[in-house]
Parts: C-alpha cells; structure tokens; sequence
C-alpha cells in the first residue's frame, strides 16, 4: 500500500486562477478556501485511490507553524498544492521526511509550483506535476518503487561453470541491487532445479504438454516428449518461485544444463503470467525486465542486438522468448508454431515462434551493469522474421542508429509494446538514475 500525503498550502493570502484563465484573484474568504480544499481532496482521491494507494487526511497550511502536522505523519509520497507565494523556504522541512514531493497548483497551471521548485528542486526527490493524468502518472511510478521493495529474484543453476565464465562478469553485486532497487537475489544450486524437475509428476507434466500442442497452430521439430521435459521444467521453476517468495527468475543459458532442456518456451508463458523471466542469468537485464513489467503491466521481449542497418535506420533484435500476450496480461494470447532450440542443442527444449504486425510501437529499454542509467528509445516493428539467428528477430526502425549503438550500455534490450519513454523517465529519477535518450 502507498500511503500519499496532501499539504494544501493556502499561505495568509492564496490565490487561484480566474476560470477563462485570464489571470488571478486573490480570495481570502474562509468558506470559499474550505470548499476549494474539499474539492481538491475529492479530485484526488477520485483520480489516485485504489487497491494499492490510500490517500491521508489533507494538511492545510496559512503559516509555517500548520507544517507541523505533516511532519509528524508518516507517507511515501506527499503532494505540495500550493496556491500562494512565500512559505517556499518553510516547505524545505518536508524533505526531512526524506519521501518524494510532488509540486502541483490547479490543472494546466505550474505557476506557482515552479516558483516552489526553483528552490527546491535540487535539495531532494521533488518533481512538478502538471495536471491530473501526469499526477496519476507519477504516483503509479512511485507505486512501483514500493512494490519493488523486499521483493526477490531467483538466479537458477549459476553454480554452474558457465555462470562463472560469462553472466557473472557482467552482473551488478547484490549489495548494489539491493542498494537501489530494495531487491534480494536468491542463487539457486543446480541439483536442486534438477531433483524439484524429477519431482514434477508425469501426468502433470503430460497434460500440460498436450495443453501446448492443442493451442499451437503448427508443429515443426518437437514431438509430444519434448513438451513434456519442458512442461516439467516449467512446473518446477514455477514451484521455485512459489516457495520462495519470488517475483522474477532467471537462468544459466548452456548445454551445462543438461538433463534439463533449455528454460526458452516455460519462460515465455511464465512471463505471460506475470513473472518477470529473463535469459541467460542476466541479472541486469532481469531488473530492467522486472522494471518495465510492473511499470507498462504487460510481458515484455528480451533481445540480442544483431544487426543495425544506418541506411534503413533499423536494428534487428533476436532471442527465443518471446512471450504470448505482448499486448498486455489481459489480452488474449496468440497463437504459435512450435520449434527446437537452435536446430542443435539442448536436447529436448522447445520453442515457439509467431509473427508480431508491423507497425506496432514499441519502447527499448537498457540498464547499465552499475545499475546508474537507464538507457530507453521508441521505434515501430517494420518486420518480424524466424530463425534469423534466435526463434524471433524483430526489426525496429528507430531514429538515429548509430547513436543508438553509442550510448546503449549493453546486447540484451528489452522490448515492450507502446510508448512508455515519460514512464521510464520518471521511474529513473525515482531510483536515483541517469536517463538517456
């Protein structure tokens, strides 16, 4: 639950805007500030309250003295409205409380917000807010800073050599996840994925499969046996998830995995379910994906960068999870062709591919391995081809490519469906980030 303060600061003499915008008035009349608070509050409480926030009682501030009470109130956010001049030195007490402060006036009207944020903006976590949607918008990012906090992820089989070799030179310690994301990483052994995949009864694991061979429209390489070892391992890792508490997973991607089939098709549906399930123990990746999961709630694509194109201005993204509801968690999912792995290895793993429409908007997003930038362009699907190099390579033209190269930190982006570039941004100065775009 996010528990959000409003400080209503009507000062010794407030002012408000004119209805035809034409100006302000000063009004001092007791019953009429009354009634402009109440009606503040109903507004918020209309456009912010849910299941997950709880708007608190209003402070109403004439002095400096009024300040006390919300000092004493414990919140996650607090919202400034304030319609006087003066007090602005006063409001810097608030930042004690160490939560974010959102700056707002009236709808359309940063006046008096701006002359607030022009002394406190570079004193603590202070943002202005222009109307309601932007309000909401901002509050529903702060939501996620809190959803996130105490929240677990489960890096599987990376006492595996090939861990060693190649994710963990590229992954951010615990203590710097931790640190700015409030998120625990739990290394889950080897044998333990393997005896929790044996576990899994065979007819459990055999009426799933034939679940998945009855919602493919095409079946290529993989017999009904293939679905099964993977139907296990998806039962199994999503167990692991259950009894631990998790809220995303990731895997070592190798031929080190063996009995086990590689984790692609079971982290496609576990991601259409709403568990963030990244490739190849990427913990970076992982929490960009966790990220933008929770923030645009709907599955996301984690891709290789392949080829980019300065001519056409496109880059081809390839990689062989791509989830089934990419439209959002409530859509219906599409339907797929079935497919191994590469053609070569894991023996038994199973893939899937379908055709993403052109012309759909889409938001790449990258974080650096010291978890201090956020990395994030927008482009549309001009093509979707199988077997590029992974199952699925989507082209996306974006605008300048070769920039996009330069200052991207890394080859695994995360894709998702529309435009979330404000989204990120916000979510960037939430967790203290650098935003590039």
């Amino acid at each position: 639950m996010l528990y959000i303060k409003p400080v209503f600061v009507f000062g010794k003499y407030p002012r408000f805007i004119k209805p035809d915008y034409s100006g302000f008035e000063r009004n001092v009349n007791e019953k009429f500030i009354t009634k402009k608070a109440k009606e503040l509050e109903l507004q918020l409480r209309q456009y912010l309250e849910n299941a997950d926030t709880k708007l608190l009682e209003p402070t109403i501030v004439f002095s400096e003295e009024d300040l006390d009470d919300a000092l004493r109130c414990s919140s996650d956010v607090i919202i400034i409205c304030k319609f006087c001049l003066g007090l602005t030195k006063s409001l810097e007490k608030l930042l004690n409380l160490h939560v974010p402060i959102l700056l707002f006036e009236e709808p359309r009207v940063p006046y008096l917000a701006l002359d607030a944020y022009e002394y406190l903006h570079d004193k603590g976590n202070v943002q202005v807010v222009l109307d309601y949607e932007d309000l909401k918008a901002k509050i529903k990012v702060h939501g996620l800073r809190e959803s996130l906090r105490n929240n677990k992820i489960l890096a599987l089989s990376t006492d595996l050599p090939a861990y060693e070799q190649v994710a963990a030179l590229r992954n951010p310690t615990p203590e710097q996840i931790m640190e700015r994301f409030g998120v625990q990483v739990e290394h889950v052994k080897h044998a333990e994925l393997v005896e929790k995949w044996s576990q899994i009864p065979e007819e459990a694991a055999v009426s799933l499969a034939k679940k998945w061979l009855r919602e493919a429209y095409r079946i290529v390489e993989p017999c009904e046996n293939d679905l099964t070892f993977e139907a296990r391992l998806y039962l199994a890792i999503k167990k692991l998830v259950k009894e631990s508490s998790a809220s995303a997973v990731t895997m070592v991607c190798s031929d080190q995995i063996a009995p086990l089939p590689a984790e692609c098709f079971a982290f496609a549906k576990l991601r259409d379910e709403g568990v963030p399930a990244g490739c190849e123990a990427d913990l970076t990746s992982l929490l960009m994906l966790l990220l933008v999961q929770k923030l645009c709630q709907r599955p996301a694509f984690m891709g290789n960068v392949l080829v980019v194109n300065p001519e056409e201005e496109t880059v081809a993204i390839s990689h062989c999870v791509m989830p089934f509801k990419m439209a959002g968690f409530d859509a219906e999912p599409k339907r797929y062709e079935l497919r191994d792995y590469h053609g070569l290895k894991f023996s038994g793993s199973l893939t899937a591919y379908y055709p993403l429409e052109n012309g759909q908007i889409v938001t790449l997003a990258r974080m650096d391995r010291n978890l201090t930038s956020i990395y994030v362009k927008t482009g549309v699907i001009v093509d979707c081809k199988e077997g590029f190099d992974c199952r699925t390579t989507l082209i996306v033209k974006i605008s300048n490519v070769r920039e996009y190269v330069n200052k991207t930190s890394g080859n695994h982006q995360i894709v998702v469906f529309g435009d979330w570039i404000k989204e990120l941004e916000d979510a960037s100065k939430i967790f203290g980030m650098r935003f590039i775009k």
